[in-house]
C-alpha cells in the first residue's frame, strides 16, 4: 500500500486534470462518503437489519487566499464545480476522485500573526468516481 504526504495533494476546479487548474496555496481537503440505511426490521426480530440507501459525498477545502489564483475565483455559493482531488499528482498511476458538486458556504479570513485563509464547503451531486490514471 502506498502512503503519501500531505504536501502532494491537490484540488482541482474543472474537468482538465493539471496543476494549473488546481486550488492554488492549498492548506488541506477532505472528503467524506455516506451510505444511508433503510430500516428493514420486523415487528419479531430480535435484531435490527437494514437494506442499503442512497450514498452521498461531501467535504471541504482551505487555501491561504490569493486574488490572483483563478481556481479561487471560481469558487463561488451555489456553483456547480467539476472537482478532482488528487493524493499525489497527474501522472500515469497516480490516484484521484472525481466529481461534481455545489459550493454550499464560502468563508474568508485573517487574523493577527496569521495568513488570510479561504475556506470553502461543497455537497457532491451524483457519484463521486475513483479512478487510476493510466
Amino acid at each position: 500500500m502506498a502512503t503519501h504526504t500531505g504536501q502532494e495533494g491537490y484540488v482541482v476546479i474543472g474537468a482538465t486534470l493539471n496543476a494549473s487548474n488546481s486550488i492554488g496555496e492549498l492548506k488541506s481537503w477532505s472528503v467524506t462518503e455516506t451510505a444511508a440505511t433503510i430500516d428493514t426490521t420486523n415487528l419479531i426480530a430480535t435484531a435490527t437489519t437494514h437494506a442499503l440507501g442512497q450514498t452521498s459525498w461531501s467535504g471541504n477545502a482551505t487555501a491561504f487566499l490569493d486574488e490572483t489564483d483563478s481556481p479561487q475565483d471560481l469558487v463561488l455559493v451555489g456553483s456547480s464545480l467539476t472537482i478532482t482531488f488528487a493524493f499525489e499528482g497527474f501522472t500515469s498511476g497516480d490516484d484521484y476522485m472525481q466529481g461534481t458538486a455545489t459550493v454550499t458556504s464560502r468563508g474568508e479570513s485573517a487574523s493577527v500573526g496569521g495568513m488570510a485563509e479561504i475556506n470553502f464547503d461543497f455537497t457532491g451531486t451524483g457519484a463521486l468516481t475513483r479512478t487510476t490514471i493510466a
